[in-house]
């Protein structure tokens, strides 16, 4: 069943506006398609970082729907993409497909928004939670249960473990840049009973720190 995307009934604000200039409201309804069923759930819409655009998928694959005009554009190769995230220069976009039977095994792939075929940056294990694109060119990857975050070169190439968990019922995932910053935060999943815990971790280290837990 699509997803009805809640930006027509809040808008979505232009916060890059001139000093002194009423920012712009911008309002609109998209909708937005679950990924198969053999995929792992992600949230398949993401903001660009400069607030230009919005990229959703609907059933023809990743749309994108530039803030000052009407007309999307469906990104090629991307019919069976799913949980979206963009670049820092908001040049491009990243996505995951899964595997065909290998439940396991996810690939990602970068496509540019400018127009021009969906790369291939490299395969990850299990199922992606969310993923974040930083400006050193690094993206960040949370993956299925009892894993912690995984990061790759966005150019290309193998992905290596960042974080690590130790129980069974915990993973790591939603990883988001802060912007301007050295700092990715991301959520601790746990089970139902123990809620949600939020760590930061410094780029470039294995370390983190709890921040704030939700009981969820």
């Amino acid at each position: 069943m699509a997803l009805a995307l809640a930006l027509g009934a809040v808008g979505l604000t232009r916060w890059w506006a001139p000093a002194g200039t009423a920012p712009r409201v911008v309002r609109f309804a998209a909708a937005n398609a679950p990924p198969s069923a053999a995929a792992t759930p992600a949230f398949n819409a993401a903001v660009s970082p400069d607030g230009s655009y919005l990229v959703y998928r609907d059933a023809s694959g990743l749309v994108v729907r530039h803030l000052d005009r009407r007309a999307t554009i469906t990104l090629p190769g991307t019919e069976l993409a799913y949980g979206p995230f963009v670049s820092v220069d908001s040049a491009h976009v990243g996505f995951f497909v899964a595997g065909a039977g290998r439940a396991l095994r996810s690939s990602v792939y970068r496509a540019p928004i400018a127009g021009g075929s969906a790369v291939l940056i490299g395969e990850i294990e299990g199922g992606p939670i969310g993923a974040s694109w930083g400006s050193d060119d690094t993206i960040v990857v949370g993956t299925g249960l009892s894993a912690g975050l995984w990061r790759m070169p966005a150019g290309g190439g193998d992905a290596e473990p960042l974080t690590e968990v130790d129980d069974p019922n915990v993973s790591h995932g939603w990883p988001h840049f802060l912007p301007g910053a050295d700092d990715a935060l991301f959520f601790t999943v746990m089970d139902l009973t123990t809620g949600a815990v939020t760590h930061g971790m410094r780029r470039g280290t294995s370390r983190h720190q709890r921040i704030n837990r939700k009981v969820l």
